[in-house]
């Protein structure tokens, strides 16, 4: 007789070793949830077993980048460069790991290429705005800042930090249209439904459309 129980985590992913893309691809749901021990284990299984995995491998050279370790993501995401040159994820990850590692001038070709590739780059646009503090120039720092936030990296940090930059700035201009209308309204969570998590990996994938969508409106 099967006992039911609740799977426990580290049986979970155990099971999702040594599937190739599926575990990459499960790799991020674990990502998601702020499991990062538990992405960087799937993740490097599924490079191992398909090293032609070159979203998993980029994926991989992102999670290194954000846990401290550029300098060992940087190869990973230099070899897969040759492999796919035209991706702005990629140019961003390149752009990420460089500018972690302090090589501003390389970190800056990367990102605006990222950002050339895909306007919708938060992301980048963040790190083209650090970098711009850095230099002086609090007129581009707050452009990129705008950008960072009109593209979803609407974070307070991000606020403060263009508020700091450019104080007379009205803030409520880079509030999505969507929300503007309720700007200073605390019932503004009321106003909207937020799309159910999805259940799994393959339901999330079905369900891209939906969560583009109300993210991007």
């Amino acid at each position: 007789m099967i006992e039911d129980r609740k799977l426990q985590p580290e049986e979970s992913v155990e099971k999702l070793l040594n599937d190739a893309e599926k575990t990459g691809k499960y790799a991020m749901i674990f990502w998601t949830h702020n499991e990062l021990d538990k992405a960087l284990y799937l993740l490097s299984n599924a490079c191992v077993i398909n090293p032609d995995d070159y979203a998993s491998i980029n994926n991989l050279g992102a999670l290194l980048t954000i846990s401290g370790y550029a300098h060992k993501a940087l190869p990973l995401l230099l070899y897969i460069q040759k492999f796919v040159p035209k991706s702005s994820t990629l140019l961003n990850n390149l752009g990420q790991a460089y500018l972690s590692l302090g090589y501003v001038d390389k970190a800056k070709p990367f990102l605006l290429s990222a950002i050339d590739k895909d306007s919708t780059k938060a992301e980048a646009y963040r790190s083209m705005a650090l970098i711009a503090q850095k230099q002086g120039n609090k007129t581009l720092c707050g452009s990129y800042l705008e950008k960072a936030i009109a593209n979803g990296d609407a974070t307070a940090e991000n606020y403060n930090l263009l508020k700091e930059v450019v104080p007379d700035k009205d803030l409520s201009e880079a509030i999505r249209k969507r929300f503007k209308q309720f700007y200073k309204d605390h019932s503004i969570t009321k106003r909207f439904i937020v799309p159910s998590v999805p259940a799994s990996y393959e339901e999330a994938v079905a369900r891209d459309g939906e969560v583009e969508t109300y993210f991007r409106d």
